[in-house]
């Protein structure tokens, strides 16, 4: 098992919002995991960050860099990236990344939410 997220928190000290990577690396022993522990770092602004299936990952990173090289809306090719690697692997009969899938848009201050599209 392997439990990746991230979480965005707003500083108002800062006046900025903040996104935090979180993951966990295991200590094993003769095959025996008998420690966990947890890590964490500030994710850029210009990083793309994949969690899960990381076979995706260099793929991932070229669709945003051609969306931002095309003047595109980065998170809706991102979006249509995610729900494509979603068909692919369910077509191979995994199910280790689902729908129903998300996209929403972090309002100013953290303010909000906002649902921008869905995908069942």
């Amino acid at each position: 098992m392997r439990a990746e997220f991230a979480v965005g928190i707003y500083c108002p000290e800062a006046q900025k919002n903040l996104l935090y990577y979180y993951g966990m690396d295991f200590i094993e022993n003769d095959g025996v995991i008998n420690e966990v522990k947890m890590r964490y770092r500030l994710i850029n602004p210009d990083e793309l960050v994949v969690m899960g299936v990381r076979q995706y990952e260099t793929q991932a990173k070229q669709v945003m860099l051609d969306a931002i090289n095309n003047g595109e809306k980065v998170e809706l090719k991102m979006f249509e990236f995610l729900n494509d690697c979603i068909t692919h692997r369910n077509s191979e009969g995994k199910q280790d990344i689902s729908r129903s899938s998300y996209l929403y848009t972090f309002q100013s201050w953290g303010q909000h939410l906002e649902k921008v599209h869905q995908q069942r």
